[in-house]
């Protein structure tokens, strides 16, 4: 198996393509530990190890930053910028205080007021979406590269 490492510096984001002529055990094990990687989330000050895929989205609440996960919660020692840097690109900034999960949306909501509601798969949830960053999670979902 070849390894090819290209650095291009007029790419805005950066991006790992994998091409194979066919998926074998190791490669599929390789996309199982890409997939479940997990984040260290804290309550009733215990510690715990959340799969990142199980988070549907991350928001700040007086400068603490929680992950919520289908039926939780969890504090983090994140800051929303750390986990844009680090968390898969089937994640968006929806606002200043939120990012979400793009894989569980199970509908978006359009409010009269320029503000929209995300929903999600499995869960009783929400999370408002800022007019600003609706463009971008709208072309993200319509490029569906997740």
């Amino acid at each position: 198996m070849k390894v090819k490492i290209i650095e291009d510096k007029t790419i805005e984001d950066n991006q790992i393509n994998i091409t194979v002529k066919s998926i074998t055990p190791e490669i599929q094990k390789w996309i199982e530990e890409l997939e479940n990687k997990s984040i260290i989330g804290y309550k009733r000050e215990k510690e715990y190890h959340i799969k990142v895929k199980n988070i549907i989205f991350f928001e700040t609440d007086l400068n603490t930053v929680f992950a919520h996960t289908n039926d939780s919660y969890y504090e983090t020692k994140y800051r929303l910028y750390e986990l844009e840097e680090m968390l898969p690109n089937y994640f968006c900034r929806i606002s200043k205080s939120s990012i979400i999960n793009m894989k569980e949306i199970s509908s978006l909501d359009s409010k009269i007021t320029s503000s929209r509601t995300a929903y999600f798969h499995n869960s009783k949830k929400f999370t408002f979406i800022s007019r600003k960053y609706y463009p971008i999670l709208k072309e993200k979902l319509a490029e569906r590269s997740y």
